[in-house]
Parts: structure tokens; sequence; C-alpha cells
């Protein structure tokens, strides 16, 4: 196994950011994005969406802070108290962390798509109790002298805003319904269990949240029986929409989205053959795993979040034959080819 680089505790703090960097995007004529600053080392923005509505504005996702929000709808000349409604695509903190914020100051309605409200993957979610979690980060290898470290640091401190309750839980196949038409719900967990996306079928366009990644995606394990099946899935039904326009949770707009749908395809598929040969010629645990292929890399949170990603590889492998695994004398779980 490859020796993993030390972690670097100073890659987890804040990174000062100006409201001033925010930017606003036309891309529609019924379309805004906002490109909303975010406090992180590794993600430097996420896109909000702004669609018109016949009493105001749809808001979709939020950001972080409030006042990076704040200062982009001032540029987009929206006032506050015009938006009527909020959709958090997924309850991860890059998208939807402000939510609470924003509602109490503009008194919009909160929508989010169905299933479990978690922030992250299990390993870390501040919502179970940190002894479970230590006791989980054991099991899958993780070092005792690095388990508060990567069950309970967190980037920029997220995870811990207010987790306000949804005025309405979009079910998949609802219709939110905007100045120039209707776009349609749809659920697409894997990345989060809670994500949906919205499609415009009349006009193409795919309001995609963070279900195409171009590179190796983050995976949340431990809130479903299989992210990694979950997110194929998901991946498949906006690829067979075969939109024109794409807007993503980061990044600009894709107006030739074959080429981004087979890139994210190509990836996961690299990432899962690599870790499962790795594996195949030595057994190894999930930590073990995730140095070996990210080891060189001494930013704690993306070892946290390879680290849930490996693990539901690993399980969704498992689950189908590919693997097996057993427990060493100190309980650790290891994986390794089927014998024989």
């Amino acid at each position: 196994m490859t020796e993993a680089v030390p972690l670097d505790l100073r890659r987890l703090a804040p990174v000062p950011r100006d409201p001033a960097d925010a930017r606003v995007i036309d891309v529609d004529e019924d379309v805004r994005c906002l490109r909303i600053p975010l406090p992180y080392l590794r993600v430097e923005s996420v896109n909000c969406y702004l669609l018109e509505a016949k009493d105001g504005w749809i808001l979709v996702d939020c950001g972080l802070e409030w006042a990076m929000l704040e200062h982009a709808l001032r540029l987009a000349d929206v006032e506050p108290r015009d938006i009527a409604a909020l959709v958090a695509t997924h309850s991860h903190t890059d998208h939807s962390g402000a939510a609470d914020a924003v509602v109490r100051a503009t008194g919009c309605r909160l929508l989010r798509g169905p299933g479990p409200r978690r922030v992250t993957d299990a390993l870390r979610d501040p919502i179970a109790p940190l002894a479970e979690r230590r006791r989980r980060a054991l099991r899958e290898g993780v070092p005792p002298d690095l388990v508060d470290l990567l069950v309970d640091a967190r980037a920029a401190n997220y995870g811990r805003e207010v987790r306000r309750p949804a005025d309405r839980v979009l079910a998949d196949g609802d219709t939110i319904r905007t100045r120039s038409g209707s776009w349609t719900v749809l659920a697409v967990p894997g990345h989060s269990g809670d994500q949906i996306a919205l499609h415009d079928r009349e006009r193409g366009r795919l309001l995609a949240a963070d279900v195409v990644y171009p590179i190796v995606p983050f995976l949340e394990w431990g809130h479903s029986s299989d992210p990694l099946a979950d997110f194929r899935r998901s991946l498949a039904r906006v690829e067979a929409l075969r939109p024109s326009l794409v807007l993503p949770g980061h990044g600009p707009p894709d107006a030739a989205p074959a080429a981004r749908f087979a890139r994210a395809r190509a990836r996961l598929d690299e990432f899962e053959a690599e870790l499962l040969a790795r594996v195949a010629e030595e057994p190894m645990s999930a930590y073990e795993a995730t140095c070996t292929l990210f080891g060189d890399d001494p930013d704690p949170d993306a070892r946290q979040s390879m680290l849930s990603t490996t693990l539901a590889v690993l399980e969704h492998a498992l689950r189908a034959g590919a693997l097996t695994n057993e427990r060493t004398g100190a309980g650790i779980r290891r994986f390794r080819a089927p014998r024989g």
C-alpha cells in the first residue's frame, strides 16, 4: 500500500472570499445564473439559479452565506422580497447551507426533494453521534490518531448550520411552473440521497445540480443501500433526456453536454476498475484503498470525501460478489478478491 502523506489541518480553514467576486450570468431571458463564492479551498464557487415566475423569482440553491447571495441578488437587480420560493437541489452545505437565513430574510417557501436530509456521508454528518462515527471509521481502517480529524473536522466548519424543515417536499415528477413554462422534478440520488434535478422538456434545458461530474464524483456513503448504483441510474436517466443545455451546480453552462456525460461515465468506470484491481492485488481496508489511490493529497477534506466514495464502490462490489470482506483481530474490515 502507498504510504499517505500527512494531512494538513490548515487546509480546512475558511478561505476569505469577497462578496464582490459574485457573478451574474444571463443564461436565457427567464434564467439567470448566480455564481456565489464559497469559503472552501477546493471548491471556490457554487451556481445558484433564478427562474422567473409569475409571482416573483424562484431561487434554485443558495450557497453557504446569505451575505454572498444578497450581493449577487443586488447585481441581478432582484430584491430579496421578490424571492417567492427557494428550491434546494440537495442538502449539501455548498448548495443549501444558507437556506434558513434565506427564508428568514425573504419570507419565501423552502422546497426540497425526497430522501434523507444529510449534509455529507455517514462518517462525517454531525446528525450521527460522534462515538458511532468514530466506531465506524475505526472499522474501515482509519488510524486511531486520525479518527477525530477524519470524522469531525470539516472544511470551513460546514455542516453545523440550521437544518430548516421544508415547507414542501417535492416528489419525482412534480412540476415547478415559471413564467415561460415548467420544469419537471427528477429525483437523482447518489451524490446525495435527496438530490433533485429540474428538466425543461420543451426547451431541452437541464438544471443538473451535481449529477453530472466530469471528475470522480463524491458518493454519499452510509445513507442508502447502494449510492454507486443510485448515481449510475441518475446519470443514465438525465443523459437519456438528451438535453441541449446543462446548467451544472459548479462551472459554466454546457451547450454541448454529450461529451460531459461521456466523461462522467468514463471517469467513474475508470476509478471503479482501478480500485478493484488494487484490492485484487492486496487485501485492503477502505482507508488503505483510499490512501493507495489518493494519499498524495494532504487536504483532509479530499481524503474524507474519497473515503466515502471508496466505501460506496467497495460495498457495491461486495454486493455483486466481486469482492469479499473479512475482519482482522483488531476489528478492521478488509476487502479482498474472492478466493478460488
